[in-house]
């Protein structure tokens, strides 16, 4: 809330308080001179009372805004079912990824046998020094394992066949085409494990938070593998490509086979595309407290004084729901900076009184991408609301787009159209029809990305053929065609943006099929303004129905920022 304006309570005298004031004698003067020493300390009294009051109701007032903010800020963290419990991974998760996977198996092994070998991550050190960075679990095998995020470089194998005779697998009766059996081995722990990280789960504490089928110790491995490599009719094992952050070596028995490093990303990337419900559940509770610890940011950002103080009030909402981790750095961009894609060094003062923040919460790793821009103040000058009502219609039109079967070129299309008429309203483009400009990249030189990805483990999914991952070339001004359909329960994000980008611009002025068409004089109007980006982004699912925006708790219109900012 701004200061209240402070009325003097006693105004400064300016005149006698004796207007009895006359030529009598002395003793009538004294009398007077005293009668007038004695309001002045009234006056005086009076106004310290007010004083105290004053600020006693200040303080109230203060304390019930700060509450009230508070609540505001930390309200998800309550209203979210068991899925925000930042301990305990749902019991539900691995059966339904696993019949997931199940399901998306057969197109790529075509009914043969399958052994899938993943490494999990292991905390890694600062360079030379022996402090260590935060851990993140590869999202591959955190998937496959059913959310297991514990460090330690612990090993999954996984074999999918249709023989009976494996001892891993259930009987014939319960067989799919492809029946997925998960093995989990972890580290036995030391005595030094004891002293510097606690007491170790055991096995069965372990098998008791995690419902994978099986877990063994890594000593067991070779013991437990034998004999079903000696029961299936496989020749490779199916691995992850090479990363500097896994250890490569297969252990033995696994190292007698050839290695096929290139499958089994489309494998699980396929099976990641389409969540299953409890998947949604996870991302919904992570879109909850990133949507309050948005809207706590909204309102209060104005007190801040730099981008850093933003971006603590933004964690600080998640680290109070038990979420120590955000979905990727956040972006916290004032003024001209907004106009830098990935900024994130978020360390200069709020300045132009415009601020980008793209910030998203994480629960079990899977995670949220969200983006607003706004009016420090509450008040979007001319040039402000321009802008960014251009991008609203461009995200509006994109959502509208995000319907079961309907292409990523589709959904593009249409947003870059609205974007195109935004550019024609506020002749930031001119000297041509719409029809002419849309044969063009014109957009593409105010909006150098995708319109979104993919995403769950990974802010960035990857899924085969999917939006985010089809830019043909690094020419930011190429346009992109991504051949994908999208399916129910895929989870995407739509986040256009309209970007002032000096060293793209002036690429562009250079460029004679683009160069007529840009209104360089219009074009400066904004920048000297201040206004160096807008992107407006939220996490949409995908239905049968209307597309479900589950970052929809979040002013979005120019109307509900003013009013949520300024309440």
């Amino acid at each position: 809330m701004p200061d209240q304006e402070r009325v003097p309570l006693v105004a400064p005298a300016t005149h006698s308080y004796n207007d009895d004031d006359d030529d009598g004698d002395g003793d009538k003067g004294a009398c007077c001179s005293m009668c007038t020493r004695r309001r002045l300390l009234l006056g005086w009294f009076v106004m310290c009372v007010a004083l105290v009051a004053a600020t006693v109701v200040a303080v109230q007032q203060g304390r019930h805004a700060s509450a009230v903010e508070e609540r505001t800020a930390f309200y998800a963290c309550g209203v979210v079912d068991e899925a925000l419990d930042p301990v305990h991974v749902p019991q539900e998760l691995y059966p339904e990824v696993k019949a997931r996977v199940e399901d998306v198996l057969p197109q790529w092994f075509n009914g043969t046998e399958a052994l899938l070998f993943l490494q999990g991550g292991d905390v890694q050190l600062h360079f030379f020094a022996d402090t260590e960075r935060t851990f993140w679990q590869e999202s591959n095998f955190r998937y496959l394992s059913g959310g297991y995020e514990r460090p330690g470089g612990a090993w999954l194998l996984c074999s999918a066949a249709l023989n009976d005779t494996v001892p891993w697998h259930p009987p014939p009766s319960q067989l799919r085409q492809h029946s997925l059996t998960c093995h989990l081995f972890v580290d036995k722990p030391t005595l030094a494990d004891a002293i510097w990280n606690g007491k170790a789960l055991t096995l069965e504490q372990l098998r008791a938070m995690y419902t994978i089928d099986h877990i063994h110790w890594k000593d067991d491995f070779a013991t437990v593998v034998s004999p079903v490599l000696a029961a299936l009719n496989v020749s490779e094992v199916d691995t992850m490509p090479a990363s500097p952050q896994l250890a490569d070596a297969l252990p033995a028995p696994l190292d007698t086979l050839t290695r096929n490093r290139t499958r089994l990303r489309d494998v699980l990337g396929e099976a990641r595309g389409v969540k299953t419900p409890t998947e949604l559940r996870l991302m919904r509770a992570a879109a909850a407290v990133g949507s309050a610890a948005h809207n706590y940011i909204l309102r209060s950002a104005r007190k801040s004084e730099a981008e850093y103080q933003v971006e603590a009030a933004f964690v600080a909402v998640n680290t109070a729901c038990g979420l120590q981790q955000q979905s990727y750095l956040p972006i916290v961009a004032s003024g001209p900076r907004a106009g830098t894609l990935h900024y994130n060094t978020n360390m200069q003062p709020l300045e132009a009184d415009w601020l980008l923040v793209d910030a998203g919460a994480t629960v079990h790793g899977y995670g949220t991408d969200i983006t607003r821009t706004w009016a420090l103040s509450g008040h979007f000058s001319s040039l402000q609301r321009q802008a960014y009502e251009v991008v609203l219609g461009a995200q509006l039109a994109g959502i509208a787009a995000y319907r079961a079967g309907n292409t990523w070129v589709n959904a593009t299309r249409e947003a870059e159209h609205a974007l195109l008429r935004g550019l024609l309203e506020t002749q930031l483009v001119v000297n041509a029809t719409f029809d002419a400009l849309a044969e063009t990249n014109i957009t593409r030189v105010f909006m150098p990305h995708s319109l979104g990805h993919h995403i769950g483990l990974d802010v960035h999914d990857y899924v085969p053929g999917g939006l985010g991952r089809c830019r043909p070339s690094e020419d930011p001004l190429e346009p992109i065609e991504c051949p994908g359909t999208l399916e129910v329960g895929m989870v995407v994000t739509c986040e256009p943006g309209l970007y002032f980008i000096p060293q793209l611009l002036q690429e562009s002025y250079a460029t004679p099929s683009l160069a007529p068409f840009l209104n360089k004089a219009a074009i400066d109007a904004f920048i000297s303004a201040g206004v160096g980006g807008v992107r407006i982004e939220d996490v949409v699912v995908i239905t049968q129905d209307a597309p479900d925006v589950i970052s929809s708790g979040i002013p979005k219109t120019i109307k509900q920022i003013q009013h949520h900012v300024l309440s």
